[in-house]
């Protein structure tokens, strides 16, 4: 099977055989830009403005609400007209974008608005939220295995009390499962930072790298508000 070009690129996307390839993730549309206001023009002896970062937004197919790209998702039809997850935008194909959130995804099945250009009916897998799930879930605990790759995850629950007690981490995790006596001991040396309890033990340990992972600290620096970003976008789902 091989993907059609869109409107909106000119790459090629190789075939796909199951769900856990098209869940890795692949999107398309450019979508629209929005930004702030660029600043007045500056005096010569005015240092220079930092650049305007862009923010790329999508129009939600069910409520018609525009919003950034990472409080949504994409679903693209493919060749054989069956429904897929484009978790990464970047899958050619008719795309619709959707507002993070299983009762959205119900409602756009529901109401037939999956649709091709030509009004074809289009395959939805029954199981398209548990895909979708998979899919936030695996994009969260991949930061994790970026983390270890990088060094900057620590597992273990006395390598992680010297993390937190040295004030150099920057988001505590612990498995989902784990008692309350080490658990409430590490949060209070967190203190203010986020804590992250939603994945399993052995989701821990497949994405660490090491064995009976319960606890684990991401140091303070770049990789943390990706993680947190990754965790929300999962809870944004799953929980609207």
């Amino acid at each position: 099977m091989t993907f059609t070009k869109d409107n909106h690129t000119d790459d090629m996307i190789p075939p796909m055989a199951d769900d856990n390839l098209l869940s890795s993730g692949i999107v398309t549309s450019e979508g629209q830009e929005s930004s702030t206001p660029a600043p007045d023009a500056q005096t010569p002896d005015e240092p220079p403005a930092a650049p305007v970062k862009k923010i790329k937004t999508e129009t939600c197919v069910v409520s018609g609400e525009t919003l950034p790209r990472d409080q949504m998702i994409r679903l693209v039809i493919g060749p054989d007209s069956t429904l897929y997850l484009d978790l990464d935008a970047k899958l050619p194909g008719t795309g619709f974008w959707i507002t993070l959130g299983q009762s959205i995804l119900a409602q756009a099945v529901r109401d037939g608005l999956f649709v091709t250009a030509d009004q074809k009916a289009v395959t939805i897998p029954e199981n398209m939220t548990e895909i979708i799930t998979k899919a936030l879930t695996r994009k969260a605990l991949d930061m994790l295995s970026m983390g270890r790759k990088a060094g900057d995850l620590i597992t273990g629950a006395d390598k992680c009390e010297q993390v937190l007690r040295s004030r150099k981490g920057g988001v505590y995790v612990t498995a989902a499962e784990e008692s309350a006596v080490t658990r409430r001991k590490l949060v209070n040396l967190a203190r203010s930072l986020p804590v992250i309890d939603q994945f399993s033990s052995a989701d821990l340990s497949t994405h660490s790298g090491a064995q009976n992972v319960w606890h684990a600290v991401i140091r303070r620096g770049p990789l943390c508000q990706p993680f947190l970003n990754a965790v929300d976008r999962l809870n944004k789902f799953n929980n609207d």
